[in-house]
């Protein structure tokens, strides 16, 4: 596996053991992609960059105090360049073998990264065993900013990574959705974390199914709950264990 890829993992095998007899049971086949089209460009995520190596290979035996044409003849100048991609996987293909190691099952999952700002994971797609299409959506901080609100905070603060939302479908229809709800705790800017966790059952009201009561001065988490139920509470030492 070399080239834009290189590195990454391409095939992997798994296999049984019965006996002395050794069996093919699953596969998996992934396939990556690269962002390096124009809009990628156009965002910073895929950028060319040029440089030119001079090496000196000699001197004339007479020259004036200034370079003139004949004196590039003792130099070897070369140009090259730089890619920055960014490579991700696209679809990962599962085979799930049956005893003889011949027939499989296959479940292909696609991968989908739409969002430029911060390159996550914006959604995957599979099929089940049913034949249903069955995806995962995710929306990330950047997606929930306006003028100082807490998302705001945390793309301000390159904090743009966590899943916020998350939702699932069958088709075209919402199974349920998940949202956590970030608040800057000590309203410093500093101790951004979530202040409560709702679930949606498809089209209904959201329900507050997770409440986190209080944080450390150094944003550790000390008591959460389920809504209306009894608290837990984290003590930590000074290794944050």
């Amino acid at each position: 596996n070399f080239g834009l890829y290189s590195g990454q993992e391409i095939n992997t095998l798994y296999f049984s053991k019965s006996g002395t007899t050794i069996t093919k049971s699953k596969e998996v086949k992934n396939h990556y992609k690269s962002l390096n089209d124009n809009v990628s460009m156009q965002s910073g995520v895929f950028i060319i960059d040029t440089g030119i190596v001079v090496n000196k290979k000699g001197e004339r035996n007479c020259s004036p105090s200034y370079m003139d044409a004949e004196d590039l003849e003792y130099y070897d100048i070369n140009r090259y360049y730089t890619f920055s991609y960014f490579n991700f996987l696209d679809t990962a293909k599962v085979l799930d073998y049956d005893a003889s190691g011949v027939n499989s099952l296959v479940n292909t999952k696609t991968y989908k990264y739409d969002n430029l700002y911060n390159l996550q994971k914006t959604s995957e797609h599979s099929t089940n065993s049913k034949g249903e299409s069955i995806s995962s959506h995710y929306k990330y901080p950047y997606d929930f900013k306006s003028a100082g609100n807490i998302y705001q905070k945390m793309v301000d603060s390159n904090f743009v990574n966590p899943v916020v939302e998350l939702t699932q479908k069958n088709g075209t229809s919402i199974l349920h959705t998940v949202k956590t709800n970030y608040v800057d705790w000590f309203s410093n800017n500093k101790i951004l974390v979530p202040g409560t966790v709702d679930y949606t059952y498809r089209n209904g009201s959201p329900q507050t199914r997770l409440r986190y009561h209080s944080y450390s001065a150094e944003g550790d988490l000390l008591t959460v709950s389920k809504e209306n139920d009894v608290m837990e509470a984290y003590y930590w030492n000074q290794n944050k264990q």
